[in-house]
């Protein structure tokens, strides 16, 4: 009995084919937020959606309108829009 490493593949392996090594930390393209979709975000949160629906409605990912509404800081934003849509729907006209 042999207490000797025998490797089962070859050292000179030779492919045809040529790999492409991507970073790990390549940045994903994303697609920058116009002022209008930014409206449309905060009224669409004002009416109480969510981020999964208003996603589709915009074709965006939901997680992308999360960050959005954070980093713009659009959270007082929206709460106010919803506000004066309550007090439109109570006011006496």
């Amino acid at each position: 009995m042999s207490l000797l490493f025998k490797p089962k593949i070859k050292l000179n392996l030779k492919s045809d084919k040529s790999y492409k090594i991507e970073s790990k930390n390549a940045v994903p393209k994303t697609k920058p937020w116009s002022a209008k979709e930014l409206k449309q975000l905060i009224n669409l949160k004002a009416i109480g959606l969510t981020y999964s629906v208003i996603g589709k409605i915009l074709d965006r990912p939901a997680a992308s309108c999360g960050v959005a509404v954070s980093t713009k800081n659009l959270g007082s934003k929206y709460k106010k829009r919803r506000m004066e849509m309550i007090k439109e729907i109570m006011s006496d006209d």
